[in-house]
């Protein structure tokens, strides 16, 4: 969901799923902006199907480490790296996964386009992404 002030993702969970078992340890948000020139860098993972849209290029990660609830920001740069930003960005695990990030940290104005794909990993490797082979249309309110 969305509001004026962020985007709000919630990924309900299969009942008995426990963390660090039953799940990889990092979910990648990924955010990509059609029709809009800037930096942009492949996503960092080792094993990375060529496909769409595992192969496009994106300009945010927010990186979550299921284990713990820590957050990496990045946003893309120069020569495709990635660079540390600084996220307000919030998640909470129970029953399902939630997560809010500020419409601030990703820098965009309102009804500006973009593109979302959630990618599960561990240790720098993919494991799966969703939706399957298509990104998640969000329009900035």
């Amino acid at each position: 969901g969305v509001d004026h002030l962020n985007f709000y993702l919630r990924l309900d969970l299969k009942s008995g799923i426990q963390q660090g078992r039953d799940l990889p340890v990092h979910l990648n948000l990924f955010w990509f902006y059609p029709g809009q020139t800037m930096h942009n860098s492949p996503i960092p993972l080792q094993d990375l199907p060529d496909q769409s849209p595992m192969n496009y290029q994106m300009h945010h990660h927010l990186e979550i480490n299921l284990l713990n609830l820590s957050l990496q920001f990045r946003e893309a740069a120069d020569n495709l790296q990635w660079q540390p930003r600084f996220t307000r960005a919030q998640v909470a695990l129970d029953n399902c996964l939630e997560v809010a990030v500020p419409w601030a940290d990703l820098q965009v104005p309102p009804d500006y386009p973009l593109r979302l794909v959630l990618v599960l990993s561990d240790q720098g490797r993919f494991s799966s992404y969703l939706p399957e082979n298509t990104l998640i249309p969000i329009e900035v309110p």
